[in-house]
């Protein structure tokens, strides 16, 4: 009876051994989110050149004279970078009477401009007055430095927000937390899109001046945003 007594004591030692051990790792896991706006001030503009002739020569020939000029125009403007994005000459065909055969030659030229947004309409006044075939919807942004600034903020406040969930949670209860076990950060930017005034509705909106405003556009603001969860012991 004795060793009987003895084994059922040391198996309700352990029983609570147990059981203080899993309440001492209770934890709790909240998630929290933090967003940041900061305003565009860089744009990045897509400038096409389209030439057709009848040789390839030719039509390269007169694309590269127009690029030249362009490029000329928009280095009159204050500008961060200016670089080629595509270089093509493709023939044109045309079809009648079940035969294909060649009718001349397409020369392309694309560049990307990057510009701050205060003179972005100016570049793209210039590449048009110039023969730019193409102007691409400018893709505007927020600087970088502002961007690293904004994203440390968010980090920030998503901190903060799951640590006031964690509080609230454990107060309706009658608990505190203790110490943080871990904590995951996940970073998300979401650009808006840019809102530029189309040429031809600034025209129309100044026909009784009698001038061509300058295009204008329009900067945004990016939202830079991080999610936090940290898992808390108490």
């Amino acid at each position: 009876m004795k060793k009987i007594g003895l084994a059922l004591m040391f198996a309700g030692c352990i029983g609570i051994a147990n059981a203080v051990a899993v309440d001492n790792n209770r934890t709790i896991t909240s998630t929290g989110h933090g967003e940041v706006e900061i305003p565009q001030k860089i744009a990045l503009i897509s400038l096409t050149i389209n030439e057709v002739a009848k040789k390839p020569q030719e039509a390269q020939e007169q694309a590269r004279q127009k690029f030249e000029q362009i490029l000329s125009a928009i280095k009159q403007v204050q500008t961060q970078a200016i670089y080629s994005s595509m270089v093509s000459v493709t023939p044109n065909w045309s079809y009648a009477d079940n035969q294909s055969k060649i009718t001349g030659y397409t020369a392309n030229y694309s560049i990307q401009v990057k510009t701050g947004i205060m003179n972005s309409g100016a570049v793209i006044d210039k590449a048009v007055a110039n023969g730019a075939s193409i102007v691409g919807n400018p893709q505007l942004s927020a600087t970088d430095k502002d961007r690293l600034e904004a994203q440390l903020q968010a980090i920030k406040l998503a901190t903060a927000d799951a640590r006031t969930k964690t509080e609230a949670s454990l107060s309706a209860l009658g608990l505190k937390p203790k110490t943080t076990k871990q904590i995951t950060i996940q970073n998300e930017n979401q650009p808006r899109p840019p809102l530029m005034m189309p040429r031809m509705a600034a025209m129309k909106a100044s026909a009784d001046s009698g001038s061509i405003p300058a295009t204008e556009v329009i900067a945004g603001m990016d939202t830079v945003s991080a999610d936090v969860t940290i898992v808390s012991e108490y």
